[in-house]
């Protein structure tokens, strides 16, 4: 049984759960998971700063971390992504387009976070950056990509950490 689970303890940034709920099912069906268990939280800079630094030693807010609950090539996928919803919001400001599509390619470069995709080397890199591509076109219309980055972390050293350990913007393990 699937299950995904949206909690957004912040009122900066209004969130779609039903969109956001088929993104999951539409990301994880592409990448062949059909059992999971996915939280989402969409959280305030103050909260995403301080996971960031608890858990990265990151001195400052970040777009999403991705906390994988399983192990990998478990029957069952299961994780948590925590997203920051005033990173979306400046970075959809600056870039010109709607913040819904920003926190999208967020869940999207979580998700295959959680499904085992890297990105500290560069043709891991290229690889995710390919994935997010794909999946952002099957679940967003043009109007919604027109200037959207096809991936929001690039050049940014990201390494896989330990079972229960977030995974974006992390420091050498």
């Amino acid at each position: 049984m699937s299950k995904v689970s949206i909690a957004t303890p912040q009122e900066i940034v209004p969130v779609d759960r039903g969109r956001l709920r088929d993104i999951v099912r539409t990301v994880l069906q592409g990448e062949e998971e059909n059992d999971y268990e996915i939280s989402l939280a969409f959280v305030d800079n103050p909260t995403i700063h301080r996971l960031n630094q608890r858990y990265l030693n990151h001195d400052e807010p970040t777009d999403v971390l991705s906390f994988p609950l399983s192990d990998p090539g478990a029957k069952k996928l299961a994780g948590e992504l925590v997203i920051g919803v005033e990173v979306a919001l400046a970075e959809s400001i600056r870039l010109g387009h709607d913040v819904q599509a920003e926190l999208a390619l967020y869940v999207i470069h979580g998700l295959l976070h959680l499904c085992g995709y890297d990105d500290h080397k560069e043709s891991d890199a290229q690889k995710m950056r390919e994935r997010e591509t794909n999946n952002e076109q099957r679940t967003t219309n043009n109007e919604q990509r027109t200037n959207v980055r096809k991936s929001h972390c690039p050049g940014l050293a990201n390494h896989r950490l330990e079972r229960n350990q977030p995974d974006c913007h992390a420091v050498d393990a």
